[in-house]
């Protein structure tokens, strides 16, 4: 078939990468990766061995340039010129990981700011000027390993195996790389579903200590955002002003990890930090904005000050997840249903019944945490009733 350009715009991806010939030109290929990204190759033999050249992607190179440089080569071949010694910048793992980022950003990956920073922790450094063709297995290997014994960081040396994985499978789907070294990598550490959350003492200690730390304002209203609601961290440290509406805080599709939209009723002890946090946040459209460029503070200072706070507090390990959980187990002892809390922490449910009743629940949500507000009021008023469930 003789390509066009309207037959080339018009191929669609698929499940796996494909490529079409050119009739109109000798050893001319187009290649359609599963992501949709078009690109030219040429063919030829070497000693006998059929061998591939990437042209140039499509449509930055045109047909009729990818013509004309396919039209040179063949010319080179049967003059017996050696034409895969011809020296080309290799693709350094900086340039590919900052594309890949540009990726997830158009994809709206919602984690996009996370996943950046772990591959700038220990990757980037270790392997940015490489070629990313040069990394291998064993090197990854050795790098998780570091991090998963050296450290003793073995859920941190999991999440840079996921993100790493992550990426080398996007290069490869995209053609940039001939292969991915990072699959069959085996995680470092053996995750454990955690089941920890406070009980009635704590909460009241853990509110207390936060008015009394020395964390930001700020910070200290999003961990106690988090407790009041159940949302997720990333949700609330990446709200905006435009979510909240009314009594609510309306989280985008896009910004949740289910990829559902998640109404949250603000109830009296979270409207009031929402009031504050207003005062706080100035002209920025972020709840939380950062305070050196116009984006949210990351997840990973939540994090921090987190571990700042267990320092001084005199309370069991804990993490912000626990503060969510808690919210929950709460919501369960004061007699809320499982299916309500499964809405409130906006959980996907992949049964059938759940895809056709499209029902909010937003009034049930609204009573729950209205049991759930009023029950921190009376742990931090040091109701001895409250206590006895401690």
């Amino acid at each position: 078939m003789r390509l066009t350009d309207t037959r080339i715009r018009s191929l669609r991806p698929r499940k796996s990468r494909y490529e079409l010939s050119d009739d109109g030109c000798v050893g001319l290929y187009v290649r359609v990766t599963a992501s949709g990204t078009k690109s030219f190759t040429y063919k030829y033999r070497r000693f006998g061995k059929l061998v591939r050249k990437t042209l140039g992607q499509y449509p930055y190179l045109s047909l009729h340039e990818a013509r004309s440089e396919a039209t040179d080569l063949t010319t080179k071949v049967k003059l017996g010129q050696d034409i895969a010694s011809t020296s080309e910048t290799p693709l350094t793992v900086n340039g590919l990981v900052g594309r890949y980022v540009e990726h997830l950003k158009q994809q709206e990956k919602r984690t996009w700011r996370e996943d950046q920073r772990i591959l700038n922790k220990d990757f980037l450094p270790r392997f940015g000027n490489r070629p990313a063709s040069a990394v291998s297995k064993p090197d990854l290997i050795a790098m998780l390993n570091e991090i998963a014994v050296g450290r003793n960081a073995g859920y941190m040396a999991n999440r840079t195996q996921s993100c790493v994985h992550s990426f080398f499978r996007w290069a490869a789907c995209e053609d940039l790389i001939s292969a991915d070294p990072s699959t069959g990598i085996r995680k470092r550490a053996k995750e454990h579903s955690r089941d920890r959350s406070l009980s009635v003492s704590e909460i009241r200690a853990l509110w207390l200590g936060l008015d009394g730390s020395p964390l930001s304002h700020e910070m200290q209203i999003a961990l106690k955002l988090i407790l009041l609601t159940g949302k997720r961290t990333t949700e609330i440290i990446q709200g905006q002003w435009s979510d909240i509406q009314d009594d609510w805080w309306v989280t985008p599709s896009q910004k949740s990890k289910t990829g559902i939209m998640n109404r949250t009723p603000l109830l009296s002890l979270s409207r009031t930090l929402i009031v504050d946090l207003r005062i706080l946040s100035g002209q920025s459209g972020w709840l939380f904005p950062s305070p050196r460029k116009e984006e949210p503070i990351r997840v990973d200072s939540v994090c921090r000050a987190v571990h700042r706070l267990r320092q001084s507090l005199e309370i069991s390990h804990w993490t912000s997840k626990d503060l969510r959980r808690t919210a929950a187990t709460h919501m369960g002892r004061l007699g809320v249903q499982s299916h309500i809390i499964g809405k409130i922490l906006n959980h996907s449910d992949g049964a059938i019944t759940a895809i056709y009743n499209r029902h909010e629940y937003d009034d049930e949500k609204r009573d729950a945490l209205r049991l759930w507000d009023r029950e921190v009021a009376r742990i931090l008023a040091d109701d001895g009733q409250a206590l006895q469930a401690a």
